[in-house]
């Protein structure tokens, strides 16, 4: 598997594309990456994960919840917004890993990128003036 990890938000809302096969050990890999990035905040980091770009992954669950293992996360990990799985089973199994998180994960699912940050955003109250400079900026920029 190949993966991309980076900031959305410095600081606040990290993104997780995943590409092709994703074994067990991508998905160990990818949870070290995400907690060291992590450690860069204070504040709760949300998560955007995208999906989209699986083409085949690991079906032993037991496996995979072995990989993905929270129990020495950090106490700042805020929302995970999962999109881009089009494919039930590719979602099925995004959602019975995430149930299986230890209760320290809070998720939802949304078809795009951008009704994730939509979402997002009306929750979190802090991430509003970023995105509402963002789109006054691109605004003033077609002008």
């Amino acid at each position: 598997m190949s993966y991309e990890l980076s900031w959305e938000i410095e600081g606040r809302v990290a993104i997780n594309t995943l590409y092709g096969e994703v074994t067990a050990a991508d998905v160990h890999d990818l949870r070290h990456a995400a907690r060291d990035l992590s450690k860069e905040s204070s504040w709760p980091i949300h998560t955007l994960v995208d999906l989209s770009g699986i083409t085949k992954y690991q079906t032993n669950i037991a496996l995979m919840k072995t990989a993905i293992d929270f129990k020495s996360e950090p106490t700042t990990i805020g929302w995970t917004l999962i999109y881009g799985a089009q494919n039930p089973l590719v979602r099925f199994m995004a959602s019975l890993l995430t149930q299986m998180s230890t209760g320290l994960m809070h998720f939802r699912f949304f078809d795009t990128k951008e009704a994730a940050l939509e979402w997002l955003i009306d929750e979190d109250i802090t991430l509003r003036r970023h995105y509402r400079h963002a789109a006054e900026a691109e605004e003033a920029a077609t002008f």
